[in-house]
């Protein structure tokens, strides 16, 4: 199944964000800049695949290239939507690596 999720609404996350990745990535990658009240946890199956919608001009949707392991098993790749140029972070995704990411459309 594609998901598609709107970067609006992805920014508009409830105000604490995903608890339980938050404490993901203060754990294993505490270096990596985040706003913990837009994170969200992408899970899925193999047949599933996930596309970013909505990006303004100047936004950029990208793999941080780490992982992290849920406290379910789960391996999730670390994707950011940022600004480009001051790369700023906007909204972190924890995505299960076993979705298909077909990235970011703007609109």
């Amino acid at each position: 199944m594609n998901q598609t999720l709107r970067a609006e609404l992805i920014f508009d996350l409830d105000h604490a964000g995903d608890i339980d990745l938050n404490a993901l990535l203060d754990a294993n990658a505490p270096s990596l800049s985040y706003v913990p009240a837009s994170t969200l946890t992408v899970l899925g199956d193999s047949s599933d695949s996930v596309t970013i919608s909505g990006l303004n001009e100047g936004q950029a949707f990208h793999d941080t290239l780490i992982d992290v392991t849920a406290t379910t098993g789960e391996t999730l790749s670390i994707w950011q939507i940022t600004t480009i140029g001051s790369n700023d972070v906007l909204a972190t995704l924890g995505i299960d690596t076993d979705i298909a990411v077909n990235g970011a459309v703007m609109g």
